[in-house]
């Protein structure tokens, strides 16, 4: 009898234990779950609150000309002029300093590297985030030059009747040499640099028969590249249509941008169209990032003075919004669309709900996101401020 009563008591003891554990385990996964919806709920409220006012963190006053320019650079910004340039923190702290003259700076960066060239000149200067600096002379005017994130330099040049694309490794050393004859190939419009500095697109316009002819041309410098005829992986006439600008928007996304439209090319190893899509009414304005391409084009009729589409790189709209900003400049950084004129901010999220307007009393001359999605670095012509955006 004993016996029996010690196994059934042992029987009740797991038998609780059991439910204790089945308790807590549903106790756990419930808390996760609210914790889970809370994090997205917090997440959700600070994607979608719009700030109405904000407050000055900091402010350095502006040592610089009207003439020098800014860009975003590796956690920070850049600033050059023809005579030098500067890289500094968002606090408006050096990081490297370099100088030189030139006559019309150029600047294309690429992960950690710089580089500046002279257009209409032969000289260019690569540097490095620790601000070491490679100065490079070429044999012809520069036409465009850009840098790969390794520090690969891509150079193209007008020789006249011929014109000279070469390549450069970080040390200087002569990688690639490609000429083409004005009377046979036209002139280069515009070219871009992959990531890797591996693939090469070129824009290139002619004139037959009284009629401009572009051609976009596609390079890879690879392993693939190597079973082609001068490493030219693919060709695509447009015609009549002027190709103004060409891009890797990442590594292996490439847009096309004309007059009368745009395309976007996949291009992992060689070239494939993805998706075109026609202009129906003049572009003023074209931004992108590693993901997204923004056109705005003015409207015939509608609520707007503006239409504005964001576009994946695989050219699925995700924005198609009217807008009526009156502005001068516009970006997109961060899943956020900027706009600006002299004095009036706008910020509108990826999705379409606005963030952010003001209006300030100095004319603002660039408008850089930091790395809080909340703080913005504002130019103007006299100091450079760090705002905080507050409800």
């Amino acid at each position: 009898m004993a016996i029996e009563l010690e196994k059934k008591d042992r029987q009740y003891f797991e038998n609780r234990k059991r439910r204790y554990k089945r308790m807590l385990t549903f106790l756990i996964l419930s808390l996760l779950i609210i914790a889970a919806f809370a994090i997205a709920f917090f997440i959700y409220q600070q994607k979608n609150i719009y700030y109405t006012d904000y407050i000055l963190i900091d402010s350095t006053e502006r040592s610089d000309g009207s003439y020098t320019n800014y860009l975003s650079y590796n956690k920070g910004i850049l600033r050059y002029s023809k005579d030098g340039a500067m890289a500094m923190d968002f606090k408006g702290n050096s990081v490297w300093n370099s100088t030189y003259d030139m006559h019309n700076p150029m600047v294309d960066i690429c992960g950690e590297y710089v580089v500046i060239s002279d257009k209409g000149n032969k000289s260019l200067e690569l540097i490095n985030e620790a601000g070491h600096v490679k100065s490079l002379e070429v044999l012809y005017p520069i036409i465009k030059a850009e840098v790969a994130n390794q520090g690969v330099v891509a150079v193209i040049m007008d020789g006249g009747d011929e014109n000279y694309i070469q390549f450069f490794s970080p040390t200087g050393k002569n990688l690639v040499d490609s000429r083409t004859i004005v009377e046979e190939d036209g002139f280069p419009v515009d070219f871009s640099l992959s990531r890797d500095g591996q693939k090469f697109v070129t824009s290139y316009i002619s004139i037959s028969a009284g009629l401009i002819q572009s051609k976009v041309t596609f390079y890879n410098f690879g392993a693939v590249g190597q079973n082609y005829e001068a490493r030219v992986v693919g060709g695509f006439d447009y015609g009549q249509t002027l190709i103004s600008k060409v891009e890797f928007i990442n590594n292996d996304t490439v847009c096309v941008f004309g007059d009368d439209k745009f395309s976007i090319y996949d291009m992992e190893e060689i070239p494939k169209l993805t998706f075109e899509e026609p202009f129906e009414t003049e572009v003023k304005s074209i931004s992108f990032d590693e993901d997204h391409i923004g056109i705005i084009k003015k409207r015939i009729e509608g609520n707007g003075q503006y239409n504005l589409k964001v576009y994946d790189r695989q050219g699925d709209t995700i924005l198609n919004e009217d807008i009526s900003y009156n502005y001068n400049k516009f970006s997109i950084s961060k899943e956020e669309l900027v706009f600006f004129s002299d004095t009036e901010l706008n910020i509108l999220r990826l999705k379409g709900k606005e963030k952010f307007n003001t209006t300030f009393e100095q004319h603002i001359s660039h408008v850089f996101p930091m790395t809080f999605q909340d703080e913005y670095l504002i130019i103007d012509n006299s100091k450079i401020s760090r705002i905080k955006l507050i409800k």
